[in-house]
């Protein structure tokens, strides 16, 4: 359970990235399911001792977020520099190397015409749980 200051401070930050056209209802239960795929991608999968989950960076996550947003509700696969300017990276080339770990891990691939695609549902991750926590109310 998230404390009345940790919602008002994703609320904040995600009306700054995205504006306050969602109701608050909508922006705590994204805060909820990113909070059920953040847990699920560190703990380690019960399933075999030797299967765990894929982990992601504090950073990384913040990438998918962005790339599901750009993606899904702004109807355009970003840039690589998009995708930096959006996570406060000042290096293009930074940029890059976060966009092939997340492609290493299995999270976004590239289409036949280059640009970033979301892959779902996320290895490791149920298709319904990952749609829950990433994505932002239609």
């Amino acid at each position: 359970m998230l404390s009345e200051d940790a919602l008002a401070e994703y609320k904040r930050i995600y009306q700054e990235q995205f504006g306050d056209k969602d109701s608050d209802e909508d922006i705590y239960a994204s805060a909820y399911g990113l909070m059920k795929l953040f847990r699920l991608l560190l703990e380690p999968s019960t399933e075999k001792a030797t299967d765990a989950k894929i982990g992601v960076t504090i950073q990384e996550f913040t990438a998918l977020k962005y790339l599901h947003h750009a993606i899904y509700h702004k109807g355009k696969s970003p840039s690589v520099r998009d995708v930096c300017a959006a996570i406060g990276l000042r290096s293009s080339r930074s940029g890059q190397v976060m966009i092939e770990k997340l492609m290493k891990k299995g999270f976004i691939y590239r289409d036949p015409d280059g640009r970033i695609q979301l892959s779902e549902p996320v290895h490791g991750c149920d298709a319904n749980l990952w749609e829950l926590a990433v994505r932002d109310k239609k």
